[in-house]
């Protein structure tokens, strides 16, 4: 067997890749003190398994690593590979050539590979061990151990003829056999140590197992016990879950009730709410019809009192007549002329009185006309009067709904909140069952198969109640909103009221207004009777509004 290669990297003084070839034979090296002969037999000696930095000629086993020099960096890995010609099977490989590699990195982690395969240090010194090489062995000597040999005592001598006569590994083997036997002696000390304390502890183990067997048999009859008393439990939640069931069903159904009854009051009141505005409508309408009456009235009277005026102007001019008339007799005779023109203003004056007393007629029968009509209307708005105080009976009785329906509600919660107290007693029960489970879990192994029987309907159980507690949710959130949808309407019947409250708070100043309209030379209507809002925005601008809007 030979050494046929020798391949250093990072190794003390080789910093970068360096290869050897060993051909058969005597290698010498040479070359001037300090270029790294030493390091080439340190780098066999190290590959080969050496642990002794002070064989390497170092303090610390980190000093094989290149430490670096003014030119180059220090490298963080010492790498050596060693190639041995296995040609003739002298290693108990089969390879006919034995790469041995060595690494060692800074951080103090090393790795040795045997044909590129991680292998461990004993690996290595068992393939090397039939062959002289090796730590402990004199296969590499250094310089100046030939005078230690040399001038060694006989035993040291003996040491080395036994090496190089292939005795030293037969007695490191017998050396080894022997720890080995040390220590099956130790063990079997043990076992026998175990042994008399198992006799001793055997009659108490013996009563133990009685007593197990007849713990065994009696915890199996508790579990039967503890089963039937489970199942009994389980009996008595199921027909508790089926009342809760019926009374949420029941619930249910009360609940649609309220709520058709919240959706015919919403349509009631809104029903009631357009009445109100076309009732409001009809009363714009009357009001102006009365104002127009009003106005034709006051220029009949004042026509009728223009009438009387010129009527009382011919009169007086008549009797001025007259008088000149009477005057004029002694001037008869040399005034025929103007008495002529006279008779002719008196006929002019009579025939203007004619007219006038046929305009005082005509005006008469408008005025009865317009009286009647005035009758008329007041009759209207007294229907109307009538027609707006059963519209506030309607919201009086909307109004009177809408308090039962609260009140049917408010008795909804309580049922509701009678489940939840239901449901709660049930979450206890369940909280007991599983408690029991879980003792007789741990106190009977053996029964495991009708404990997990009975974990499975216990956790059907469970199910049941969280989906009584779905349920118990779901009908919360349905009275919510029913309650919501309630408080919408009060509120929408309360602003009604507040309209109509202002709507006759203001009633004298909005009928002057409406009166004196024609004098303003602009049309005049409440707020809320030409406001308009987009929908979905109502409540918005009510918010925004107040109270003003009436």
């Amino acid at each position: 067997m030979y050494l046929k290669s020798l391949v250093l990297k990072g190794f003390k003084s080789f910093a970068d890749r360096s290869a050897l070839a060993l051909e058969p034979g005597i290698t010498a090296v040479v070359g001037p003190n300090g270029s790294g002969k030493s390091n080439i037999s340190d780098a066999v000696l190290w590959v080969l398994g050496e642990r002794n930095a002070k064989n390497l000629r170092g303090q610390a086993m980190e000093d094989v690593i290149f430490a670096g020099s003014s030119a180059r960096k220090a490298t963080g890995l010492a790498e050596v590979d060693l190639v041995l010609d296995n040609s003739d099977g002298t290693l108990p490989v089969d390879f006919a050539e034995v790469a041995i590699t060595r690494r060692m990195y800074r951080s103090g982690e090393s790795e040795y590979l045997i044909n590129g395969v991680v292998a461990r240090r004993m690996d290595v010194l068992d393939i090397l061990h039939d062959t002289g090489l090796g730590t402990g062995t004199h296969s590499i000597i250094s310089q100046g151990s030939l005078d230690s040999i040399l001038q060694s005592k006989p035993e040291d001598r003996r040491a080395l003829i036994e090496e190089a006569a292939g005795v030293l590994k037969h007695k490191q083997r017998k050396a080894k056999s022997e720890r080995k036997l040390e220590h099956m002696d130790q063990h079997l000390a043990r076992v026998k140590d175990v042994a008399a304390e198992v006799e001793r502890q055997l009659g108490p183990l013996e009563r133990k197992a009685k007593r197990a067997r007849a713990y065994q048999g009696l915890s199996a009859e508790l579990s039967e016990l503890t089963l039937a008393l489970a199942v009994d439990d389980l009996r008595v939640l199921q027909r508790a879950w089926d009342e809760a069931v019926e009374r949420e069903r029941a619930l249910d159904e009360e609940l649609v009730q309220k709520k058709a009854a919240i959706a015919e009051a919403e349509a009631r009141a809104e029903e009631l709410q357009e009445r109100i505005r076309r009732e409001s409508a009809d009363a714009g309408e009357l009001a102006k019809t009365h104002r127009r009456a009003s106005s034709a009235v006051e220029r009949f009277d004042g026509a009728t009192l223009l009438l009387h005026e010129k009527r009382r102007a011919a009169q007086a001019r008549e009797a001025e007549l007259r008088v000149a008339l009477e005057a004029g007799k002694a001037r008869r005779a040399a005034a025929e002329a103007e008495r002529a023109q006279a008779a002719a203003q008196v006929g002019e004056v009579r025939a203007e009185r004619e007219r006038a007393d046929a305009d005082v007629a005509r005006l008469a029968e408008e005025h009865a006309s317009l009286t009647e009509r005035h009758r008329a209307l007041d009759r209207e708005a007294a229907a109307l009067t009538e027609a707006r105080r059963g519209a506030e009976r309607a919201q009086e009785q909307a109004r009177r709904e809408l308090a039962a329906t609260q009140e049917s509600l408010a008795s909804g919660l309580a049922h509701v909140k009678l489940i939840e107290g239901h449901g709660k007693e049930l979450e206890l029960q369940l909280q007991r069952s599983q408690t029991d489970a879980a003792a007789l879990a741990e106190a009977a192994a053996a029964a495991g198969a009708a404990l997990e029987a009975l974990a499975d309907r216990e956790a059907a159980a469970r199910g049941a109640v969280s989906t009584a507690f779905a349920a118990r949710e779901a009908a919360r959130t349905a009275l919510e909103e029913a309650r919501d949808e309630a408080s919408l309407l009060a509120s929408e019947i309360k602003g009604l009221e507040e309209v109509e409250r202002a709507s006759a708070a203001a009633g004298p100043a909005r009928a002057w207004l409406l009166d004196h309209s024609d004098e303003l030379s602009c049309a005049l209507a409440p707020l809320s009777h030409v406001l308009r809002a987009e929908a979905g925005s109502e409540a918005l601008v009510e918010r925004l509004l107040g109270g003003d809007v009436a």
